[in-house]
């Protein structure tokens, strides 16, 4: 029965791990190249890690490149954040996929 729990509480360790929640509120720029096809982006701004032992504020960047194509954009981004009980960022690499729907506002 021992073996049983201890096992049960390593699993629910690592599924602790995996249940971080990282909220992000940001402001960035993009900027269209060659014909308002391809861009790139990057941004900043806040996001809360939230998870079972914390509820913390941390800095959070981002940088992408990508391609708009009738109305749809695709990208590849690199967004990261600082970490909590580490130095330095962790990191993730994203391929993003939509439906883009602008504004054209004229002054």
């Amino acid at each position: 029965m021992e073996q049983k729990e201890q096992l049960l509480q390593k699993k629910a360790k690592e599924l602790q791990i995996l249940n971080d929640k990282i909220s992000p509120l940001k402001i960035g720029l993009k900027q269209f190249l060659f014909r308002k096809i391809l861009f790139v982006n990057a941004d900043i701004g806040k996001a809360i890690v939230k998870n079972r032992t914390f509820n913390e504020t941390r800095f959070t960047r981002g940088f992408g490149i990508g391609a708009k194509l009738l109305g749809l954009e695709f990208s590849l981004y690199s967004d990261g954040w600082k970490n909590v009980n580490a130095r330095g960022f962790s990191n993730t690499l994203d391929f993003k996929a939509g439906w883009s729907l602008s504004l054209n506002i004229k002054a």
